[in-house]
């Protein structure tokens, strides 16, 4: 009897290993399926980070560029207003020597004519003509001299009249006249 106890005893050991086993094996393919299923998921938040890495590179690299571009658009912005300044301050310093264009032919006798005027920036104005005789030339001078509205006044446009050149020929008189021009004064 001895030999079925024994026997018995070492079914119940074999069984026992065995059961032992399966729990093993058990554990094992539940650990491996938990190293797997955590594998996956380690790869795809690598793959999830890589991108996302590469999506803020390409918007660092963008927004780079683009600062660039706004740099080379502030530069251009404050070029153009310094030529705005310029412009603005040449407006306000500009004269309108258009006006004396005009005060001259409304004043210029019908006996003359002109065959030349030049003004420079500063609003010296020099007039070249001729006159048909002597008595012409100095309603030319008297002309350019007074306000055409009252002769008792000086001309407001044209200051300091002076008689520069002067000829005689054939009964015609050539001449040259310098004045000051003070466009300000034009209406």
């Amino acid at each position: 009897m001895n030999d079925i106890k024994g026997e018995i005893k070492k079914n119940e050991a074999l069984q026992g290993n065995q059961g032992t086993v399966e729990q093993v094996t058990s554990f094992l393919i539940r650990a491996t399926i938990l190293a797997l299923f955590l594998l996956l998921i380690a790869g795809s938040w690598y793959l999830a980070s890589k991108n996302s890495l590469k999506r803020i590179n390409d918007n660092i690299i963008d927004v780079d560029s683009q600062l660039v571009a706004y740099q080379d658009l502030d530069k251009e912005l404050v070029d153009f207003q310094g030529a705005i300044a310029n412009i603005d301050s040449a407006m306000k310093q500009k004269k309108n020597y258009s006006g004396i264009f005009k005060e001259i032919a409304n004043v210029i006798p019908k006996e003359a004519y002109l065959s030349g005027i030049s003004i420079d920036t500063g609003g010296k104005v020099k007039i070249d003509g001729t006159a048909s005789g002597l008595s012409s030339m100095a309603r030319v001078l008297v002309a350019f001299n007074q306000d055409k509205d009252d002769p008792t006044k000086p001309n407001k446009i044209l200051k300091s009249v002076l008689l520069s050149n002067f000829a005689l020929s054939g009964g015609k008189v050539t001449f040259s006249l310098s004045a000051s021009a003070a466009p300000e004064e034009v209406k």
